[in-house]
């Protein structure tokens, strides 16, 4: 029964440290994607009773940002361009349809909405600006379907 309890209890460390080396991969894959506030409190709520989904959430928002285009990778898509990711404030939204290449995360490219569809456009965004200013990225859109550029423009609702 000893070794049984011992066994255990290594492959308890094991899976513990396993985690531990997943959830650090995750954090350092979107840290440069999600502001620090918002991360630290999907960080809070991975530990709450939804906690598997939040890991889940935390998990396919990687995965986005790892399979994702790099720059220059969906030159002349144009509009039918898929959006990967949108970020959001009160004064504006922005969709991302290539990140950068660089570790961390200079620039993107895609589409970005202030005030206003009349001065919407294609082009280069900080991510880094973007999170320092306030926007958080959306959760909910895009990570279970494929949205285009053109969808965005068409729909009534920007989120």
């Amino acid at each position: 029964m000893g070794k049984t309890v011992k066994g255990f209890n290594r492959k308890r460390r094991n899976k513990n440290t396993n985690d531990q080396t997943k959830t650090e991969t995750t954090m350092k894959a979107l840290k440069n994607f999600i502001g620090a506030a918002q991360l630290q409190v999907l960080l809070q709520l991975r530990k709450g009773e939804e906690g598997k989904y939040f890991e889940e959430v935390l998990n396919h928002i990687r995965a986005t940002i790892e399979s994702m285009p790099k720059t220059y990778e969906t030159d002349g898509q144009g509009k039918n361009a898929i959006a990967y990711l949108h970020y959001f404030t009160s004064a504006g939204d922005w969709w991302i349809t290539e990140r950068d290449t660089s570790e961390e995360q200079l620039q993107a490219f895609g589409y970005a909405y202030i005030n206003g569809f009349d001065n919407a456009e294609f082009g280069y965004i900080s991510i880094k600006e973007l999170i320092e200013n306030g926007a958080e990225l959306d959760l909910y859109s895009g990570f279970d379907k494929q949205i285009t550029i053109n969808d965005v423009i068409k729909s009534e609702t920007f989120a």
